[in-house]
């Protein structure tokens, strides 16, 4: 299988074990490393990650001082030895078996596996990416989430192009993932589920309060045009800039009337791509989205807010 996993710690001792175990179980014969970044932390995830390291050989820890998720990951890039690598957040999980599944895929000719995932502990359908499986484009590729933990991506396509994670900002999978496009066409999607997310309470993405470094989002999609082929792509992070900027901003935003920082966002939006309501991913979309996005182009905020307590109420 040849694979490497990095796995960044910071104040996650309540379900880091979860995770190493979730991977130790399956572990067998596999040629497998895991490297186990502790960022700083000051709880017990470093004594929880060297009692693995004692159980196998495999399991290798490092400590480093605090840096953020994207310092930690690439801190584990440059130890990583195998053919293909996997960025695992500690606080989740591998799904069982996904092993089993992975020695035999990562056979072929691929350079991007990305999978399907579910909500740790949750009721609710796994998430479906797409309905097939198989070889995808660029294009599709481009228009599933960002995710950095449900992609295994080939190590020489990583190091040929010194790949990293931009260090101090939220939202760093989006900044990052997408240029991985202009250096391959052998992309494969997989409808196995092959890791469980966790909700934690103060996840970047399910913040109860407002944090100024939600704005970083504005630096994640410029970072997104900047290193993505333009020529090839430019419909796809469009698509993005929408979803992002405005969508996903207005609905975080303007819980906290935040109405000056959501402008921050539409107007970078406008300047990115000034023709956005026209891109035909949106098009294909509701009216109702179509409409949501409309308002929020042109600032109509008391709209928006109507519209987004129809959404949180299910009426769509």
């Amino acid at each position: 299988m040849n694979l490497s996993i990095i796995i960044p710690m910071y104040r996650i001792e309540k379900e880091i074990d979860d995770c190493l175990s979730s991977i130790f179980q399956q572990l067998l014969d596999y040629d497998v490393e895991i490297l186990m970044i502790n960022d700083g932390s000051d709880d017990r995830c470093g004594e929880i990650a060297q009692k693995y390291e004692k159980k196998d050989k495999r399991f290798h820890y490092y400590a480093k001082t605090n840096g953020g998720l994207s310092d930690a990951r690439n801190y584990g890039l440059q130890y990583a030895t195998k053919k293909y690598i996997w960025f695992v957040d500690g606080d989740d999980m591998i799904a069982e078996n996904a092993f089993t599944y992975l020695k035999n895929i990562l056979q072929e000719e691929i350079d991007i596996l990305y999978f399907d995932y579910a909500q740790f502990g949750a009721i609710t359908k796994p998430y479906y990416i797409h309905n097939q499986e198989g070889y995808v484009s660029g294009h599709q590729y481009l228009l599933s989430p960002p995710n950095a933990w449900n992609k295994i991506i080939k190590h020489s396509l990583l190091k040929e192009h010194h790949f990293y994670f931009p260090k101090g900002i939220w939202y760093e999978d989006r900044a990052a993932m997408g240029q991985l496009v202009n250096w391959t066409n052998k992309i494969y999607y997989s409808k196995q589920i092959l890791y469980q997310y966790r909700i934690r309470e103060h996840s970047i993405m399910h913040q109860k309060n407002y944090h100024p470094k939600m704005l970083d989002i504005i630096t994640a999609v410029t970072m997104m045009k900047d290193s993505v082929d333009q020529n090839q792509y430019y419909a796809e992070c469009e698509s993005n800039a929408i979803g992002n900027l405005l969508y996903q901003s207005a609905f975080r935003l303007l819980p906290f009337h935040k109405k000056a920082e959501l402008n921050q966002c539409v107007d970078t939006c406008m300047k990115l791509y000034p023709h956005c309501e026209k891109n035909k991913y949106l098009l294909q979309r509701s009216k109702l989205y179509q409409f949501t996005i409309h308002n929020i182009i042109k600032k109509r905020y008391f709209i928006v807010n109507i519209l987004r307590k129809i959404y949180q109420r299910g009426g769509v």
